[in-house]
Protein backbone atom coordinates (compact mmCIF):
# COMPACT_ATOMS: atom_id res chain seq x y z
CA UNK A 1 0.00 0.00 0.00
CA UNK A 2 2.11 3.32 -1.28
CA UNK A 3 1.36 6.25 0.82
CA UNK A 4 0.55 9.46 -0.50
CA UNK A 5 0.87 12.52 2.18
CA UNK A 6 0.80 15.90 1.57
CA UNK A 7 1.15 18.53 4.21
CA UNK A 8 -0.42 21.88 4.12
CA UNK A 9 -0.68 24.11 7.18
CA UNK A 10 -3.46 25.98 7.98
CA UNK A 11 -3.48 28.54 10.99
CA UNK A 12 -4.78 26.84 14.34
CA UNK A 13 -8.41 27.86 15.02
CA UNK A 14 -9.90 27.10 18.63
CA UNK A 15 -13.07 25.58 18.81
CA UNK A 16 -15.52 26.67 21.79
CA UNK A 17 -12.85 28.43 23.40
CA UNK A 18 -10.69 25.56 23.29
CA UNK A 19 -7.49 25.37 20.78
CA UNK A 20 -6.73 22.39 19.50
CA UNK A 21 -4.08 19.80 21.18
CA UNK A 22 -1.40 19.53 17.99
CA UNK A 23 0.50 22.63 18.08
CA UNK A 24 1.05 22.64 14.17
CA UNK A 25 -2.38 21.55 12.21
CA UNK A 26 -1.31 18.19 9.60
CA UNK A 27 -3.53 18.37 6.62
CA UNK A 28 -2.74 14.61 5.21
CA UNK A 29 -4.10 12.56 1.98
CA UNK A 30 -4.08 9.39 3.33
CA UNK A 31 -4.94 6.14 1.92
CA UNK A 32 -7.81 3.83 2.44
CA UNK A 33 -6.52 -0.05 2.64
CA UNK A 34 -9.80 -2.60 0.97
CA UNK A 35 -10.44 -3.29 4.31
CA UNK A 36 -11.71 0.06 5.12
CA UNK A 37 -8.86 0.63 7.59
CA UNK A 38 -6.85 4.08 7.86
CA UNK A 39 -3.24 4.64 9.11
CA UNK A 40 -2.28 6.95 11.12
CA UNK A 41 0.94 8.63 10.91
CA UNK A 42 3.23 7.96 13.98
CA UNK A 43 3.17 12.12 13.99
CA UNK A 44 0.01 12.32 14.34
CA UNK A 45 -0.51 10.05 17.01
CA UNK A 46 2.63 11.28 19.19
CA UNK A 47 0.49 14.74 18.96
CA UNK A 48 -2.80 12.98 19.54
CA UNK A 49 -1.23 11.00 22.62
CA UNK A 50 -2.41 7.99 20.96
CA UNK A 51 -0.52 4.29 21.90
CA UNK A 52 -0.37 0.99 20.27
CA UNK A 53 -3.57 -0.57 21.18
CA UNK A 54 -4.76 2.44 22.90
CA UNK A 55 -8.21 3.60 21.99
CA UNK A 56 -9.89 7.00 19.94
CA UNK A 57 -13.22 8.24 20.39
CA UNK A 58 -14.78 9.46 16.59
CA UNK A 59 -16.98 11.49 15.97
CA UNK A 60 -18.79 12.22 12.36
CA UNK A 61 -20.33 16.18 11.78
CA UNK A 62 -21.61 16.91 8.48
CA UNK A 63 -19.66 14.35 6.20
CA UNK A 64 -16.44 15.16 8.77
CA UNK A 65 -14.96 12.29 10.72
CA UNK A 66 -13.17 13.82 13.45
CA UNK A 67 -10.74 11.57 15.84
CA UNK A 68 -10.07 12.61 19.46
CA UNK A 69 -7.85 10.59 21.52
CA UNK A 70 -9.01 10.57 25.35
CA UNK A 71 -5.46 12.27 26.98
CA UNK A 72 -6.48 15.25 24.56
CA UNK A 73 -9.92 15.38 25.72
CA UNK A 74 -9.05 15.65 29.40
CA UNK A 75 -6.64 18.52 27.79
CA UNK A 76 -9.85 20.20 26.74
CA UNK A 77 -12.05 19.62 29.25
CA UNK A 78 -9.17 20.77 32.08
CA UNK A 79 -8.94 24.06 29.76
CA UNK A 80 -11.97 24.43 29.65
CA UNK A 81 -13.09 24.57 33.65
CA UNK A 82 -9.82 25.88 34.57
CA UNK A 83 -11.78 29.31 35.67
CA UNK A 84 -13.40 27.51 37.80
CA UNK A 85 -10.78 26.29 39.70
CA UNK A 86 -9.46 29.91 40.16
CA UNK A 87 -12.17 31.15 41.59
CA UNK A 88 -13.38 30.69 44.97
CA UNK A 89 -13.65 26.75 46.24
CA UNK A 90 -17.85 25.77 46.23
CA UNK A 91 -16.78 22.80 48.87
CA UNK A 92 -15.26 25.44 51.17
CA UNK A 93 -17.88 27.38 50.79
CA UNK A 94 -20.41 24.65 51.58
CA UNK A 95 -18.08 23.48 54.87
CA UNK A 96 -17.94 26.97 55.90
CA UNK A 97 -21.99 27.46 55.53
CA UNK A 98 -22.62 24.09 57.62
CA UNK A 99 -20.32 24.95 60.23
CA UNK A 100 -21.62 28.09 60.66
CA UNK A 101 -25.60 26.62 60.93
CA UNK A 102 -23.79 24.45 63.56
CA UNK A 103 -23.07 26.78 65.76
CA UNK A 104 -26.14 28.90 65.61
CA UNK A 105 -28.07 25.33 66.98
Amino acid sequence: MSRNRQYRSEPDQPISGVSEAPTAPFHLQLQIGADGRVLIPSELRRQMRLEAGGVVNAELVDGELRLLSPAVALERLERLFAPLRDGPSLVDELIADRRAEAARE
